[in-house]
Parts: structure tokens; C-alpha cells; sequence
């Protein structure tokens, strides 16, 4: 779906003749396609449904189309849609792990920690009981810059608001969508996916959507010395129900559930051996060439982790007079499980080739595992919101909301850790540690905010917005292995913000808008809880609180077709959240830490529609200056001064193109392409240039049939070249210095095969 800028007077003109244009050209068969309108792009990134061109936010949109093309199936591969949007990996950040213009959050197990960008889900903000993977989705709106204003603690970087299909009323309708990677067609991996919804009518009033999905990741990685393949299965559901209770009053449940199993999973992947070291010949041992193109592993143990996600949200509207009363309460919960070896070397060959080990030069470590037979780590979070306002209709005049908001989410955890050595002088396993890890925090946020946009004639608007938040932070720890001592540890923190925005925009022409804005963001306290023999406390970490000032234009290139939007920011983050890790005896350690001050810079971006008749283009690109202060130091000691922010390419640029060639009146053959390109960037906290990951450009493309809008089938290839990208990079020094590990997703393999639609 594609922008149209069209001006208030004209979608009102629209509205009092009762038919958009496009509907009227889909009533008459015999239309030409050439007159094709295309229909605004309404997202909701201010509370309130709006065009996407009206709005005075950079914010890249990408819609259930875009998401199909690319092969979209979680939330971390929407960095290919949007230059602004990086991920590290899943499991070493909060929230889905996102980065929006170099800021984010990028911090391993930390029972407090939040994300700088928060993920929105139909109105509730998920923070860490999140989603992962996408599915039955009618748009994803990247929102760039701090969004405190509205979206609360969470967002100190940008918001990712997802919203999901909603039922019909009156209409019987399906979908199925099936794809297969083949590895004789040049797959590096097999993949087989299901995914598919069901909107039934239950009465005059009411409808229900069930959607569902299923996928199966084989071979990502391999272990060399077992020969056994990753495996990964994913599947979910979700139910909505929309029931319009007279003409004021609107009801929406929606209720998901989400499994997740990986077995034999590749724990670390080894990106560097110092050339004819103990750990070069243990891994050549292995059959694995350490390196950056190394996607296999030596892990020769039955690493698992299987997740659950699941949780319920309750939407009322009600329409009073020229206001609408809008209250959405929302409870979810993750119960996690994970049985993994951290060494990430099969203990057969540990035992043989680094019993030499000395405890300097490397440590003679067999295992170290986060759990035990029986026993594997166990993790849970639940979370619950509460979001009450109260909205204004757009009457072009004067348009304001007010509203007030409550979060409370908790984490446990329990991990059992078990550190095994193979000394040369003893000659047999020795256990070093063996031991349980304790740890349960809570956090609640309080918050009350408003937004108001008056109009100063018909082509300025002013906007003015305000929030005010309390947060607490409370963490309970027993750490035995770490900080020597079976004693449990405790801390707590408070802190208030009041975050702001305020801005003009300008309609030049009905095709032109310029904004300017100044907007502060917020992200709550935290609490760093690396205990040592020699660190027996937990240290309150200061909120984040970032300054941002952006000037935009949307344009329109090409009346009803084309369209671009252009924006310059400068922002300010003093107290920057972020964690510094190294290499120990009891596996990454690491500590949160504040960056006193960093500054994100630069230009962006889009240009998206119909560049001809039968051609539809999505280009975005990000110029990103963003650097570590004077005086700053990385986990190694290092000068980061000056130096580009982890997750941050200076430069970004992705672009899909698909285009339509019709061949009867029925059947349509479709050819489309996306690229990927980032400039170098680094995935650890130090100014060594090994961190650091060379420029690269993915290339996907595809060629579809099809038939109206009942069926298509596609032949499609992503990661044509097949780059091998990490997520996230340690080093290995405690136990084996000078080595590299490295984390990779399986958008670093190509993957080639067909996909099935059929619509009903």
C-alpha cells in the first residue's frame, strides 16, 4: 500500500461522496490500469489514524506486501526494510534487541534492563514479554527518534508499532502461504514455512480472525564434530475479536501464543584462533576453519532452548460526542528453557588438545554450562498494562489527547552453572564450580500524558506534547559462582522524567510538508548486577535521556504515484545504557555501564510508490554520524573516542523493486528485487578493528505468477551470494586468548525455494 498526499479537504471530499477512487475504478472491470490510484498509507505513530505524509515523524512503513516480498518472519529481519534499523542478537538485548539510528540497547542477561526501542503490538508496548516472530501483519511502522511523549519509558530511540489484521464484519475469507527452501536449487539450509488466517462473521456485529503459523530453520550451522545440524521450530496462533456494540462502542480481544524449540544449536561460532595455537588445533581437530566466513561449529553438545510467549489484550472505544474514550489492558508472559555449553568445543577434543592449558595462556576448561541434565536454566517474565485516554476527532482545528498509563513487569531466573577443567597435571575432570544463580527483579512505571496540534489556518499546525513518568526498579541476586558467597544481594531505584515534545509543520503546496521538531525521550533506570569476590553490591544505573531535533519534508514526486519523505537529526543522549563485556572463568561477563554523553547525527531518506505504471519501488538510506565521547573507554581498555557507536553504519541504504508485467486479463508475472548495503561496523565495546565487520550488500530477488487475487507462486532467493553476517561478536580470552566467537542468524545463509498463496 502506497502514500497518497492528498490534503484534509480532499480525503474529506472522499468520505461525503462515500467511495475512494480506487474503489470506484474496481467497480468497473473495463477500467484502464494506467489511472490507478493509490490509497493513503494511514498509520496511528501519533495515537490517532493518520496519513503517513501528514505526519511530523520520520517513520519508514512497511506493509503486509513489502513483508511478504522480503520474506519477512521476525522482527529482526525488518533491518532490510528500514536503513534507520539495526539488531543484535535476540538474546544479547531486551526487547528484540533494536537499534534506531546507532542508539539502542545492547546488554546479556540483565534482569533490569529495557530496550531503547520499544515494539507496540495493536496498541500494547510488549517491553521484554516480547514477540519475535510476524505473522497476519497489516503494517509495521519504524518510528525514528525519541517517542516519550506518547509511547512512554521504553523509547528512548524509536518505537517499532506493529499492527495485526483485524476481523471483517460480514466477511467469510482465508489465506494460506506456504514456502520451501530446496538445497538443490542452491539453499545453504532447509526451511519449510506455513502460515495462514481465517476471518469468519459471527453475527451483524461481530467477527472472529484466527491466524496461525509454522517453521521449521535445518542446517543453519552444522557441528563438525558430531555432525549433527541445528534445528529450529517455530509456531504460534492468534485470535481476534472485534464486536461494534451499537454505533459508539467498539470491543477488540486479541489473545497470541508462541513455542519456540531449538535443538543442537550452534552455541558460539568461532571467528578467530591465533594461527597454530591450542585452540587452532583443537578446532582443525573439529574440521573447523575459524574466520569470518565460519558458519559451522564444534559445540558436540545437545545445546536446547525452547521459549513460550503468550499473553491477552482487552480494547474498548467509545465514542462520546466529538471525543473517543479509548482503554486497552494487556497481561503477558515468557516462560523460557536453555541446557547450553558456553565453551562452545566439543569436550572430547577440549580434554585432548588444551590439557595444556596453564590458566594464563588459555584455562584447561572442558565445559561450562548454563544449566545441567535434568536441570536447565529456567527464566519467566509477565507483564501488565494499562492505558486509559481520551481523543479528540480530527476536526482540523484544534486536536488534542490526554491519558494515563501503567506498566509492571517482573523476571525470575534460575540458572545452574557447572564449570568443568581437564588440568595436564591431574590428568582427569575436575569440577571448579557448580553452583546456583538466583536472581528476581520488578519494575513499575506510572505515567500521565497529553498531545495537542492546533491549526494555525489551513496550511500551519503547531504541536505541543508533554509526559510525566514515575519509574521503580528493584533487584534480589544470589550469584555463588561469581561473587564467592551464597548471600543474596539486593538494591533498588526510583526515578522521575518528564519528557517533552513540541514542533511546527508547513504545507508548502498539497504535495509539500515541512516539519521541524524537538522531542526528549526516556528509558528507566536500570540495575548492573555483575557480582565479583571483589564487587559484593548491585549498582542503580542512571535513566537514559536522550534530546532530539529533526527537520523533514514529505514530498509529493509524482501526483498519486510517487512519493518521498527527507529528514536531518541531531541527537543527544546523556546517561547512554549500554554493557561492557568480557571474557571469564564463568563465561561472558558483563557489567552495565552509562556513557556520559553520545551524539547521533546525519541524514535520511525515502522514496516510495509507483515509479511507472506497472513498477513499485521502496528505497530508504541513512548518512549516520554517531561517536563515543572524549574520554570514553571500551571493555578492553581501548580509546573510543571519536569512534562510530556499535550497530551504527555510517552509511545504509536499502531498496526493493517489483515489477508487474501483465499477460492476460487474469494472470500477472511479477519480478522483484531488494538489496541490502551497510558500511563497515563494529559489535563490541572497543576500538580494536578485529570487532569490527566489513562492508556488505545482500541481494534477494524473486519471480512470481499471479492469478488476480486467488493464487501466486514464486521462485525466490535471498542472501543470493550468501554473506555471512554476524549479529554479535566476544572475545574468547579467558579461556583461549586471541580467539573470536561469533553470532550468527540465518539471514547470513542463502536460502532458495518457492512459495504458495491461495486466497479464499
Amino acid at each position: 500500500m502506497l502514500a497518497l498526499a492528498w490534503s484534509g479537504a480532499a480525503r474529506a471530499q472522499v468520505a461525503r461522496d462515500g467511495v475512494a477512487a480506487g474503489e470506484a475504478r474496481s467497480a468497473d472491470p473495463a477500467a484502464p490500469p494506467a489511472v490507478e490510484i493509490q490509497q493513503d498509507i494511514i498509520v496511528t505513530a501519533q495515537k490517532r489514524s493518520e496519513n503517513v505524509q501528514e505526519v511530523p515523524i520520520a517513520v519508514t512503513v512497511v506493509s503486509a506486501d513489502q513483508l511478504a516480498r522480503r520474506g519477512v518472519q521476525n522482527i529482526q529481519d525488518l533491518s532490510q526494510a528500514s536503513a534507520s534499523l539495526e539488531f543484535t542478537s535476540p538474546g544479547a538485548a531486551p526487547g528484540g534487541g533494536a537499534f534506531v539510528r546507532g542508539i539502542g540497547t545492547n546488554q546479556v542477561g540483565n534482569a533490569t534492563a529495557a530496550s531503547s526501542v520499544a515494539v507496540v503490538l495493536d496498541g500494547v508496548v510488549l517491553g521484554n514479554a516480547n514477540i519475535s516472530d510476524l505473522f497476519d501483519i497489516e503494517r509495521v511502522e519504524v518510528l525514528k527518534g525519541p517517542q516519550g511523549t506518547l509511547f512512554g519509558s521504553s523509547v528512548s530511540a524509536g518505537v517499532l508499532n506493529i499492527t495485526t489484521k483485524a476481523p471483517q464484519i460480514g466477511e467469510t475469507s482465508a489465506y494460506v502461504s506456504s514456502e520451501f527452501a530446496i538445497r538443490g536449487l542452491g539453499a545453504q539450509y532447509s526451511r519449510s514455512a506455513l502460515r495462514g488466517a481465517l476471518n469468519l462473521p459471527i453475527n451483524d456485529t461481530s467477527a472472529l480472525r484466527l491466524s496461525g503459523y509454522f517453521y521449521n530453520n535445518n542446517g543453519v550451522s552444522v557441528d563438525r564434530s558430531t555432525g549433527n545440524a541445528t534445528d529450529q521450530t517455530n509456531f504460534g496462533f492468534r485470535g481476534r475479536y472485534r464486536w461494534e456494540i451499537g454505533d459508539t462502542l467498539t470491543f477488540n480481544l486479541i489473545g497470541d501464543y508462541n513455542h519456540s524449540q531449538s535443538n543442537n544449536g550452534s552455541g558460539f561460532i568461532w571467528r578467530a584462533a591465533p594461527a597454530g595455537s591450542l585452540l587452532a588445533q583443537a578446532l582443525d581437530a573439529c574440521g573447523i576453519t575459524p574466520g569470518p566466513d565460519n558458519i559451522d561449529n564444534c559445540a558436540g553438545f545437545p545445546n536446547t532452548s525452547s521459549s513460550e510467549i503468550g499473553g491477552v489484550s482487552a480494547q474498548f472505544d467509545l465514542k462520546l460526542g466529538t471525543t473517543t474514550l479509548t482503554s486497552i489492558s494487556s497481561y503477558r508472559a515468557v516462560g523460557q528453557t536453555n541446557f547450553a555449553d558456553i565453551i562452545s568445543i566439543n569436550p572430547a577434543i577440549a580434554r585432548q588438545y588444551l590439557q595444556n592449558c596453564d590458566f594464563v595462556v588459555c584455562n584447561p576448561v572442558v565445559s561450562l554450562t548454563s544449566g545441567a541434565p535434568g536441570d536447565p536454566e529456567r527464566t519467566s517474565r509477565s507483564l501488565i498494562t494499562q492505558e486509559l485516554r481520551l481523543a479528540s476527532d480530527q476536526n482540523h482545528r484544534f486536536e488534542w489527547v490526554v491519558g494515563g498509563y501503567f506498566q509492571r513487569a517482573t523476571f525470575d531466573n534460575k540458572q545452574r552453572g557447572v564449570l568443568i577443567a581437564h588440568p595436564s597435571f591431574l590428568g582427569m575432570d575436575i569440577t571448579l564450580a557448580d553452583a546456583v544463580k538466583l536472581s528476581r527483579s520488578d519494575a513499575e512505571d506510572y505515567a500521565a500524558f497529553g498531545n495537542v496540534t492546533v491549526y494555525l489556518g489551513d496550511a500551519t499546525r503547531v504541536i505541543a506534547g508533554a509526559r510525566f513518568t514515575h519509574s521503580r526498579v528493584a533487584e534480589h541476586i544470589s550469584d555463588p559462582i561469581n561473587a564467592g558467597v551464597p548471600d543474596t544481594f539486593y538494591a533498588r531505584t526510583t526515578a522521575d522524567a518528564l519528557t517533552w515534545r513540541a514542533g511546527v509543520q508547513h504545507d508548502f503546496s498539497r504535495g509539500t510538508m515541512v516539519y521541524a521538531t524537538v522531542s526528549t525521550g526516556y528509558k528507566a533506570p536500570q540495575i548492573s548486577d555483575a557480582l565479583s569476590p571483589t564487587a559484593r553490591f548491585l549498582t542503580p544505573i542512571k535513566a537514559e535521556r536522550p534530546i532530539s531535533f529533526e527537520i523533514g519534508v514529505k514530498q509529493t514526486l509524482i501526483p498519486n504515484r510517487l512519493y518521498a519523505a527527507f529528514d536531518g537529526f541531531y541527537t543527544k543522549a546523556r546517561n547512554f545504557q549500554t554493557q561492557s563485556c568480557v571474557s571469564a572463568p564463568t563465561g561472558i561477563l558483563c557489567s552495565n555501564i552509562t556513557v556520559p554523553k553520545v551524539i547521533s547525527k546525519g541524514l535520511e531518506f525515502e522514496v516510495f510508490g509507483r515509479l511507472l505504471e506497472h513498477t513499485t519501488v521502496n528505497l530508504s538510506g541513512i548518512f549516520n554520524d554517531a561517536k563515543y565521547p572524549a574520554g570514553f573507554k571500551g571493555a578492553d581498555f581501548s580509546d573510543l573516542a571519536g569512534q562510530q557507536l556499535n550497530y551504527a553504519p555510517r552509511l545504509k541504504a536499502t531498496v526493493s523493486v517489483e515489477q508487474a508485467i501483465p499477460l492476460t486479463d487474469r494472470y500477472t508475472l511479477l519480478v522483484g528485487g531488494d538489496a541490502t548495503t551497510r558500511a563497515k561496523q563494529s559489535m563490541y565495546l572497543s576500538a580494536n578493528p578485529k570487532y569490527v565487520v566489513p562492508s556488505q550488500t545482500l541481494l534477494n530477488a524473486r519471480v512470481s505468477l499471479k492469478a488476480g487475487d486467488t493464487w501466486s507462486a514464486a521462485l525466490f532467493a535471498r542472501n543470493l551470494t550468501n554473506r555471512i553476517y554476524p549479529v554479535q561478536i566476544y572475545p574468547s580470552d579467558a579461556f583461549a586468548q586471541g580467539g573470536l566467537w561469533q553470532l550468527i542468524d540465518p539471514n547470513s545463509r542463502r536460502v532458495v525455494g518457492f512459495q504458495f498463496d491461495a486466497h479464499f
